[in-house]
């Protein structure tokens, strides 16, 4: 009953904001706040509330970790050798100021916003944890409030990987808000002194909390599509879909709609890292188009499904190449855990050659082989540093039923839900790798 509620208060909604564009079109004056006429959604409601929402945002900014003087006192910590810029990334961010930026070709993190060309306008960079269905929901509803303001780019970042950071440089003169995702507060200090104006945080990361000493905003009892939300938009509701993001991102007893719902989703959140920015939010704004409906909801519902049919089948052919390890001493050891594995059935593969889905196939193991206590699947990946220098790492992806994964390991995220990025060359050890 309540969710069918939900979905009629927001297609009563949505009604509302068709009705909001037509008048619209009368008072062209208005359009300027608008980024595409195309765009009648149930997240951003019209430009006015948009703005007012905003204004709430910035009075509650302390919560989301805002630097309102943007820290010019500091004068940088440029002995940071551990902050490697990703010279690979030639981006510049949409502001007219950044030095190097050849005028007229854009870039494909800049997004086209009217009110970039306003006197006066502010300069924003998002960062949002890439090929994340959290990530990007974050990121999008952060775009509805910030595209009006002024110029606008965005970067699909991964934690713990600074490869895939952008260069001090891309975020000078804008004020930086990262969404679902955290660095260390060396770094932050780093782009401060680079010119960065600003730096707010919304994530959910419980491991995130370190890199905070103080002001932490960190906050682990939703997802962190839901605290933008509440952020950008403290006075509407939270739409069931979001709910949704919620269960599917934490893991927090997802159902088959759900887990039917994040197929869709996720073929939106992979188009940002590939840079298709228009696609994903014209894909996005057709999805919100489609849920505000009974009908169009159950559509996406039963597209969802036949796509994680096809994907549990062929991944329970790929998951029979996996190991059982029983945690005993030697692993103990070996791997540097603490003593709460000691004893805990631990599912293990190596998946370089065989990229899958680590959620899905946790959720497969777990269902059938309930005694398993972890899963953990893990993959050697290469990358360009700079010119021609390849590097190497080992990147982990874990999932667990019975025990923390974040307290005394490797891995950061979530204690049910985490990962890990260790560089070949740098790293001390290698841990669930077999032990010779």
């Amino acid at each position: 009953m309540l969710l069918r509620y939900e979905k009629g208060a927001i297609a009563l909604f949505y009604k509302k904001i068709e009705s909001r564009h037509d008048h619209e079109k009368k008072h062209p004056s208005r359009i300027l706040s608008m980024m595409s006429k195309t765009y009648a959604s149930v997240v951003a409601p019209s430009a006015s509330a948009a703005s007012a929402s905003a204004t709430s945002a910035t009075s509650a900014s302390a919560s989301a970790g805002q630097n309102p003087h943007g820290n010019k006192g500091n004068k940088g910590n440029k002995g940071n050798k551990g902050n490697k810029e990703n010279k690979g990334n030639k981006g510049k961010s949409a502001s007219k100021e950044h030095k190097g930026q050849k005028p007229g070709k854009a870039h494909a993190n800049e997004i086209p916003t009217a009110a970039a060309a306003v006197a006066n306008s502010e300069a924003h960079t998002i960062l949002f944890h890439g090929n994340c269905v959290d990530g990007w929901f974050s990121c999008y509803i952060a775009y509805t409030i910030l595209r009006v303001k002024g110029s606008l780019s965005m970067y699909p970042i991964a934690p713990g990987q600074p490869n895939t950071w952008p260069s001090a440089a891309v975020l000078e003169g804008t004020h930086v808000l990262m969404v679902d995702v955290s660095v260390p507060e060396a770094t932050r200090e780093h782009w401060m002194a680079r010119g960065a104006l600003s730096i707010k945080c919304i994530d959910h990361h419980a491991s995130a909390m370190e890199h905070w000493s103080e002001c932490c905003p960190i906050h682990v009892e939703s997802c962190a599509a839901i605290q933008t939300w509440q952020h950008f938009y403290p006075s509407l509701p939270i739409p069931f879909w979001l709910q949704q993001i919620d269960r599917m991102d934490r893991w927090d007893h997802p159902t088959e709609d759900d887990r039917s719902i994040r197929e869709i989703l996720a073929q939106i959140a992979h188009k940002p890292v590939q840079k298709r920015f228009d696609q994903a939010i014209q894909m996005t704004e057709t999805f919100l188009k489609q849920v505000s409906t009974q009908e169009g909801w159950s559509e996406i519902v039963e597209k969802g499904r036949v796509l994680l049919e096809k994907k549990d089948a062929a991944l329970r052919e790929t998951l029979t190449a996996g190991r059982t390890v029983v945690i005993s001493e030697t692993e103990l050891l070996a791997w540097h855990l603490p003593e709460t594995w000691m004893g805990k059935l631990v599912y293990l593969m190596d998946n370089t050659d065989q990229p899958f889905d680590s959620t899905e196939a946790s959720h497969l193991v777990f269902t059938h082989y309930p005694e398993t206590d972890v899963f953990i699947n893990y993959r050697k990946k290469s990358f360009r540093v700079g010119g021609n220098k390849d590097q190497q790492m080992i990147v982990y992806s874990a999932r667990s039923q019975s025990l923390s994964l974040t307290e005394g390991t490797i891995f950061r995220g979530h204690p049910t839900s985490a990962g890990a990025s260790l560089l070949i060359g740098e790293a001390a050890f290698f841990p669930f790798l077999p032990v010779e």
